[in-house]
């Protein structure tokens, strides 16, 4: 996967109303999105399960405005087990990058049940440069700075595309997270809001040029350009002490 550019910004339900009837007609809607029964516009919903070690360094590392980080998710969408991404996001000042492979059911509740060696010997068999890659290098981490799912992160997302820039815009809603939760398909797992629903996260993506046309309406919100993690919000909004960080 190649470097892309990355902005994000927080905006309240006037500007995504405003920017939404401005980009939809324009746009190109994401082939995956559908109706969705809490959502008026097409969109799908979202759940990752995060990995950090104790001392929640990838909350720190965001916080603290590290340049070069990384984290690692395992993503499904709208509660279905037929497609399991295992994801590393890797940040670069205002670059991103994802790198993903396919997972199994069965090895994501062995991992959530702190049994790591399925996944050594999913590495161990693995058909593809990115398995091969990613359950390594997960699998290394796990044992040597002792990462382990953490945080569970709950949204919608109502996604447009360019194809241009490969621009690819997206208005994420009702983030919301779970005390101590790990399972990726319980409906019920996620039950503390983190994000009123007048708030609204919009993500840009693109690669080496957004169209001038995109840049103009987007500019038209008001908003700025803000670091913001949907990691980070929804373990800060799960810390059980007010000393904590995380």
């Amino acid at each position: 996967m190649s470097w892309r550019h990355e902005e994000k910004f927080m905006i309240d339900e006037y500007a995504f109303k405003r920017l939404l009837y401005s980009l939809k007609p324009v746009l190109h809607q994401d082939p995956h999105a559908r109706q969705l029964p809490d959502c008026s516009e097409n969109g799908y919903r979202i759940r990752s399960l995060y990995f950090d070690d104790a001392a929640s360094r990838g909350v720190f590392e965001k916080l603290s405005g590290i340049d070069h980080r990384h984290k690692f998710r395992i993503r499904i969408y709208d509660n279905d087990d037929s497609v399991i991404r295992l994801e590393k996001k890797i940040k670069m000042n205002s670059l991103s990058r994802k790198d993903s492979c396919i997972l199994n059911k069965e090895l994501v509740q062995s991992l959530c049940h702190q049994d790591v060696e399925p996944l050594f010997l999913v590495h161990r068999a693995a058909r593809t440069r990115s398995e091969f890659d990613l359950t390594g290098q997960l699998y290394c981490e796990w044992q040597t700075a002792h990462l382990r799912p953490k945080v569970l992160v709950d949204y919608v997302r109502i996604p447009f595309l360019w194809p241009d820039g490969r621009v690819r815009i997206t208005f994420d809603r009702y983030l919301s997270t779970g005390y101590f939760r790990q399972d990726l398909w319980d409906p019920d797992a996620s039950m503390k809001t983190i994000l009123p629903p007048e708030w609204t996260i919009m993500e840009v993506k693109y690669d080496a040029y957004m169209p001038e046309f995109i840049a103009n309406l987007i500019n038209s919100s008001g908003f700025s350009q803000i670091s913001v993690s949907k990691y980070v919000q929804c373990a800060l909004g799960t810390r059980i002490n007010t000393w904590e960080t995380c």
